[in-house]
């Protein structure tokens, strides 16, 4: 499993950014809707965490664009093999 992928923080382009606002706001609408002609409930507070949640994953789900790289697939310049810097292997403090 790649940690890094299920911790990726995205910035949606302008695009998917208004997509998941205006769905926000069709959620949002509806959860008001349901707050105002339901009583407090147990099942009422889990019709609007599943709002939330659904919100999150589709959130989720719009970082999944190929468009969206993850931090872990792109690779950082190896700046010490360009400069010729060698880090001696006697180094690895790790058995300490």
């Amino acid at each position: 499993m790649d940690i890094e992928s299920i911790f990726n923080r995205v910035v949606f382009d302008a695009e998917d950014r208004a997509y998941h606002f205006e769905l926000y706001n069709k959620v949002k609408e509806l959860a008001n809707d349901i707050n105002e002609r339901c009583p407090d409930s147990a099942e009422k507070t889990l019709a609007m965490r599943a709002f939330h949640m659904g919100l999150m994953h589709v959130g989720a789900a719009l970082a999944k664009h190929e468009k969206y790289l993850v931090a872990s697939q792109v690779k950082e310049p190896d700046y010490e093999a360009q400069r010729g810097i060698s880090v001696p292997v006697d180094m690895d403090r790790s058995k300490d």
